[in-house]
């Protein structure tokens, strides 16, 4: 049977992109998907946007957390699905087969893996395209030891890699992502599927913020 993929949101006054991300999570063509969405209690019409639409959201809430990794570890206690992606409010999906082509690539994965990811696009404030960013695993994982050197948005993540080593570092503000992929990559190896542009995502978020 189809695998089920959970998409996890974490954002705050994220109203003016909010609709974005969750009508590219709509086009998707991969029919087993849900989509939770973890608000830090914003006050700009955000919850406004999340009840319009309740009926397409697996989980949402609206309340403070203490950052990005709290609030997708809150996410993960909803999560139904066997591989689970996690989205900024101001990320979308690129191609609306991007799970499609994921989940086909994971055809080419030995069965163990429990990493998988494609190429992303990377934009400009204004929303031009800079690059794609994302090379395959033998690239890549060379620089492992001082850099995450695949791109985290729109990354397929096992469900049973949360199992087996705990969620997020709540204590990182922003490189949680990268401390709970190196758990994983230290010992195991990603699959890198080509040809999918999976999320798109604005440089100058938070985790390209020098402080």
């Amino acid at each position: 049977s189809e695998q089920k993929i959970s998409v996890s949101t974490a954002g705050f006054n994220g109203a003016p992109t909010l609709p974005r991300m969750r009508d590219s999570f709509a086009a998707q063509t991969y029919p087993r998907k849900e989509l939770i969405v973890l608000d830090g209690g914003s006050t700009d019409g955000t919850v406004e946007i999340l009840r319009v639409r309740e009926a397409q959201l697996a989980y949402w809430e609206s309340q403070p957390d203490n950052g990005i990794c709290h609030a997708w570890n809150k996410g993960l206690e909803h999560v139904t699905g066997e591989w689970v992606c996690f989205l900024g409010a101001d990320d979308y999906f690129w191609q609306e087969d991007s799970f499609e082509r994921l989940v086909a690539g994971l055809q080419a994965a030995p069965s163990e893996t429990r990493v998988v990811y494609g190429q992303v696009a990377v934009l400009s404030p204004k929303g031009d395209l800079l690059r794609h960013e994302g090379r395959p695993w033998e690239q890549a994982k060379r620089d492992l030891d001082w850099s995450l050197p695949i791109p985290h948005p729109g990354l397929l993540h096992h469900a049973s890699l949360f199992q087996e080593r705990g969620g997020f570092d709540e204590s990182f503000r922003i490189v949680g992502d990268y401390e709970l992929l190196l758990r994983e990559l230290k010992t195991k190896a990603a699959h890198f599927v080509p040809n999918v542009v999976t999320v798109a995502f604005q440089h100058g978020g938070l985790s390209n913020s020098p402080r």
